[in-house]
This record gives C-alpha cells, structure tokens and sequence, in this order.
C-alpha cells in the first residue's frame, strides 16, 4: 500500500488548474470541468496531479484515467490492477493505492459539527470521547474519518451501522489507523485496509 497527502491545495490558483487541464487526458478534464466551481475543480486537479505522482513513484508512467464503479467509487481505468482510494477536503487531498488488498482513505478538514449529526453518526463510547475532548470538533473529524475510510475500502458507501465501525472493522479483520494533520488542513487522516 502507498499514499500520498497534499495539503496545500490552496496553491492551485484558477491559471495552476487552466495550466494542468493542459496536460490532463480529454477524459478527465471533461470530469474536472463538470463541476462549475473553482474550489471543487482544484481537489479534482489536485487529486490527478497526486495520483499521477503515486503512480509514477512505482514506475507506472502512462497518464491514469479515473472512472466509477456503479456505486461511484473509484477505479483506475488505465491501471485497473490497483485498488484506489481518493479523498479531499477544502484544504488538502490524498490518494492511496494497494495492487493486492481493498483500501479506504479519508480527509478531513475542521469543521463545525452539531450535536444531532454526533447522536446519529457515534456510538456511547465516541459521544463521550467528543464530549471529554479539549477539541471537540476535531475528535469528532477523527471518529468520523475512520467510519468513512471504512466504508470506502468496503466499497459499499455509508451504511445504517454507522455507530458500529470499529467493532465491524475488528471482526471483518480490517486495520484502521489514523493520523492528526497540522495547520492548514487542522484535521484527520485515515486509512483503512484488510489485513
């Protein structure tokens, strides 16, 4: 398994995306394009410029093309033997890839949270820890990075058993770890994968 995290998406200036579209294949500009906004369209050429790098650092040269399974996660057209994983947020995005095993990635950015989303989204135990924390936003980034890095290396998308990751990850004999991020991003990354 490799990563890769970027957290100064904030240097992709609208002439930094115009120049990268440049060099991006027709396909995926065409998906960069899709979305009408500037902050969306640096993660997507963010996230390309990183998968690219990924790929090149274990001597994969051909330029990718991301597409979609049907429940829209992921997947490496031009490398179709690597699993994949993106995530972003507004000030960082990562990549992970693995040519054995399913894997899941997750970044997030502080936020506000309200309690309604922590009594649907936490068991007991992790509205405890949020509301013991010095931090409790962040604490909830964290719990919140290691439920989606999860599903996502399940490939299912979020599922009614939300309050339940950790025990479910234990028993289907997944590995999720975790990782503070400094100033600018102030928040989580996860990673999720089988063992």
């Amino acid at each position: 398994m490799r990563y890769l995290i970027d957290s100064k998406i904030n240097r992709f200036d609208e002439d930094l995306v115009n120049e990268c579209l440049q060099w991006i294949p027709p396909q995926q500009v065409e998906q960069i394009k899709a979305v009408h906004h500037l902050q969306g369209q640096k993660e997507k050429v963010a996230v390309y410029c990183l998968l690219t790098e990924l790929l090149k650092s274990i001597g994969e040269t051909e330029l990718p093309l991301i597409g979609h399974t049907e429940k829209g996660c992921p997947l490496l057209i031009t490398h179709p033997q690597y699993h994949i994983s993106i995530s972003h947020c507004k000030n960082a995005v990562a990549v992970a890839i693995d040519s054995e095993k399913a894997i899941g990635i997750d970044i997030e950015c502080r936020r506000k949270i309200s309690d309604a989303l922590i009594e649907k989204v936490c068991n007991d135990e992790e509205q405890e820890s949020i509301k013991q924390s010095i931090d409790p936003e962040k604490e909830f980034i964290r719990i919140w990075t290691r439920k989606e890095a999860y599903y996502k290396c399940l490939g299912t998308g979020i599922q009614d058993s939300l309050k339940e990751v950790d025990r479910l990850a234990q028993l289907s004999n997944h590995t999720i770890e975790s990782v503070e991020l400094p100033y600018p991003t102030d928040g989580w990354f996860t990673i999720c994968i089988e063992k």
